[in-house]
């Protein structure tokens, strides 16, 4: 059935794992119902939850050349 099809399409985008700092189920699926939106919550609050794990400053990593033919 087309239903089956997109139960097995659909388990791809499930995690097979606990992601690195949850320690639960239940503490990963809480986190994932909190909004992260501008809308929902302070700017500052926004920013720090989608704010890059890493900076690098521009120019510290050499870009990739493209090879000449």
């Amino acid at each position: 059935h087309s239903d089956t099809f997109f139960l097995h399409q659909n388990n791809k985008y499930l995690a097979s794992q606990l992601p690195h700092p949850f320690e639960s189920k239940q503490q990963y699926e809480r986190a994932l119902r909190l909004p992260i939106g501008p809308e929902w919550t302070t700017k500052s609050t926004f920013q720090t939850a989608t704010k890059p794990r890493v900076m690098i400053k521009q120019g510290v990593i050499k870009p990739i050349q493209r090879p000449t033919l």
